[in-house]
């Protein structure tokens, strides 16, 4: 849409306006230094390394962040405030999806489980959860390296839903 390479975009639209110094868009895995987390699978019931070339992804998930990071991007995220307010408006309307993402609906970009805006994802050994509650102006951000379960569960979704309950608890009591 902007006529930029994808990296460019993010740089000048989201990561420099956020201030997001620990994320990064990784094109070569040679850039991705050590130390950092191994993503795990299952395979013949035995948890596996999983390759760690996130480039395959492209702008659909090649990307590495710090939790403190994602924290600032999921209430971006969740507020629109790097939008219009029209805009924002529009794409938080949503529906229920009939497979896919646990979320309670989903809209543009962005999903809405018990009240909290955000979005998950998954792949090569690792999950993520990201959302924010728009009333309290809380973020939750789970990563774990734990992915592509026989049961289908998303293990950092499984996280934050257990964690919503007791901060739930937490701020009504």
């Amino acid at each position: 849409m902007t006529g930029q390479d994808f990296a460019d975009a993010l740089e000048e639209r989201i990561l420099v306006p956020l201030n997001l110094q620990h994320t990064r868009y990784i094109l070569d895995v040679e850039t991705w230094t050590e130390p950092h987390a191994v993503g795990y699978a299952p395979d013949d019931g035995t948890l596996t390394p999983q390759p760690t070339n996130l480039s395959i992804f492209g702008p659909a998930g090649s990307m590495v962040s710090t939790l403190d990071d994602a924290r600032i991007w999921g209430e971006a995220l969740a507020t629109g405030s790097l939008l219009q307010t029209s805009t924002q408006a529009e794409r938080l309307i949503g529906a229920p999806l009939d497979a896919g993402p646990p979320y309670d609906e989903y809209a543009l970009g962005i999903g809405e489980t018990d009240g909290w805006w955000g979005h998950n994802g998954e792949g090569l050994g690792f999950t993520a959860a990201l959302f924010h509650d728009l009333d309290s102006g809380a973020t939750i951000a789970v990563f774990m390296n734990e992915s592509s379960l026989a049961d289908q569960t998303h293990p950092a979704d499984q996280l934050f839903r257990r964690i919503v309950p007791i901060l739930a608890s937490v701020t009504s009591g």
